[in-house]
């Protein structure tokens, strides 16, 4: 199908979330009591994706390229060119009769570290329109932050390879495994 192509690279997303300041024991046990507990970086790396799963499905552009690492901004040749291909993609699409539905996003299994990156695998089901019904195609985002999770960037996992992570980041850890890639489900 040439409109997945276009998903694929419509789905090269990326965002970042903000960590809530940790409690600190020079409060009172008042105050620590009544703040809401502080999320796990997993929470965190989920909540994130989410914010960036609904960039995509609103269209916002901008949003979605300012969720992307730089590493993966300067792989695919930088800002400029992600938004040509963005435009080009979603025009495609809408000529198609094709629309994002919904991203659903879940909590990465593990997180690990790297030398200068913590990275994290987030499942993503992405749910489009068309018009004999609607397709669905599971996947991930490869999660990645520089802070020790405390925010998350992400870049899609359908144009990621083994041998393309470790280009982008040199500091990908061997012992984390990318999915396989799935087909898309024609749903009525």
């Amino acid at each position: 199908m040439r409109t997945l192509s276009s998903l694929a690279l419509l789905a090269l997303v990326a965002c970042g979330g903000e960590a809530r300041p940790p409690a600190t024991s020079a409060q009172p046990a008042a105050s620590v009591a009544a703040r809401p507990p502080v999320e796990t970086r997993e929470e965190r790396c989920r909540d994130a994706a989410r914010a960036c799963g609904a960039a995509l499905v609103a269209g916002a552009d901008g949003a979605i390229i300012d969720c992307m690492p730089a590493e993966a901004l300067k792989f695919v040749g930088g800002r400029d060119k992600i938004v040509a291909a963005l435009t080009k993609g979603k025009a495609d699409l809408a000529r198609d009769g094709w629309s994002f539905d919904h991203v659903d996003l879940d909590a990465p299994a593990s997180v690990v570290p790297g030398a200068s990156h913590v990275f994290a695998i987030v499942p993503q089901r992405i749910t489009m329109k068309m018009p004999e019904g609607h397709v669905v195609k599971r996947g991930y985002l490869l999660g990645v932050s520089t802070d020790a999770g405390a925010t998350w960037k992400f870049v899609d996992g359908e144009g990621l390879t083994a041998d393309n992570v470790k280009v982008i980041f040199t500091d990908f850890p061997a012992t984390l495994a990318l999915p396989a890639r799935t087909k898309p489900e024609l749903l009525p």
